[in-house]
């Protein structure tokens, strides 16, 4: 309880997210990734 209570009171709070990517979003994304080092994964799970 203390920690979530210390954690809401100094850590930022960030506005929501505008929802998912738009397709060039994405395409953006994978055209600056450098090749062979990441891959862009299009979820969480």
């Amino acid at each position: 309880m203390a920690l979530a209570q210390f954690a809401r009171q100094t850590l930022p709070q960030y506005e929501a997210d505008d929802g998912p990517l738009t397709p060039p979003q994405m395409k953006e994304i994978r055209r600056l990734q450098p090749p062979g080092r990441m891959k862009v994964k299009e979820s969480l799970f």
